[in-house]
């Protein structure tokens, strides 16, 4: 059997909360944690809970102040199946949603395996915050005089991952989703391949779009949309991709001088956006993330 298979990433909702609290004591020794001098309640904050079948298997935390996202808390509880991976990818996801230009996280000087596995990810050193650690013992007394390796914690080391565009000149920055279509009420077996032949992870669909049938699942850090219809006709397939672009509005006039026709689309929360065709009939769309309020 695939041991990434039958792996959901969920919200961290309340029916996880008293779970969330025990992992958060069990592996951060408390649920408070501490960050550049500052004490959060880890047990309080958004998150994702990673399921496998009916266990949870994992938990992340993060806030979100400005246009920065801190990744706070992330433990696995079956390492090196993939748990991580997609837990870092939830979190951002949804600092991307939330118009962060920023996703950054705080780890100490003993922490190489932390070190390794998030530069592996994307994220770079980005600060050394020397004897750091010694002000966040006051604050939680809980942190211990050595960690791994038997290496004495002092310092505190930042990690972060830009997710701006480098410049302010309107681009395409990456692909922000793909969508692939099934034919209607066959997302059982859609589920069956995507999910746990090829061991895929599904996420949550938006509660404003779940009644639209199909499902989303995650492919490394993209999300895949699967849609359901019967038809295939080009002009009127809803098969598409879409680009995460800057300066949404540059764009539209620029397609629309050049005669392009925008269809209509629904809102679609932390984002401006609008649809196209190619000249082929493809369905196109361009995003852009809007600020938080």
């Amino acid at each position: 059997m695939d041991v990434t298979s039958n792996l959901q990433i969920l919200e961290l909702r309340e029916a996880y909360r008293d779970w969330a609290c025990r992992v958060l004591e069990r592996e951060w020794g408390a649920t408070i944690v501490v960050s550049r001098g500052r004490a959060h309640e880890a047990a309080d904050l958004p998150g994702f809970v990673a399921i496998r079948g009916d266990r949870p298997v994992g938990l992340s935390t993060y806030r979100i102040e400005d246009e920065s996202c801190e990744l706070m808390t992330m433990n696995s509880l079956q390492p090196r199946l993939g748990v991580g991976s997609a837990l870092v990818a939830a979190v951002r996801a949804a600092a991307i949603d939330a118009g962060c230009r920023r996703l950054w996280l705080i780890t100490t000087n003993d922490n190489m395996p932390a070190l390794r596995f998030y530069q592996q990810r994307g994220f770079s050193l980005s600060a050394l915050h020397k004897n750091a650690v010694e002000q966040s013992r006051i604050l939680k007394p809980e942190i211990p005089a050595n960690g791994f390796s038997n290496i004495p914690i002092r310092d505190e080391i930042e990690l972060e991952m830009n997710l701006a565009p480098s410049n302010d000149e309107p681009a395409i920055s990456s692909v922000h989703h793909a969508q692939i279509m099934i034919p209607k009420g066959e997302e059982a077996a859609g589920r069956e391949f995507y999910c746990q032949i090829l061991g895929f992870s599904e996420i949550d669909k938006p509660d404003a779009l779940k009644d639209r049938g199909g499902f989303w699942f995650l492919a490394g850090d993209n999300p895949i949309h699967v849609g359901t219809e019967n038809s295939f006709d080009r002009y009127s397939t809803k098969a598409h991709l879409a680009y995460l672009v800057s300066d949404l509005d540059l764009w539209r006039d620029r397609l629309e001088a050049l005669g392009v026709v925008f269809e209509k689309s629904i809102k679609l929360p932390g984002y401006n956006r609008f649809q196209f065709r190619d000249p082929f009939g493809n369905r196109v769309e361009f995003l852009e993330a809007t600020s938080p309020e």
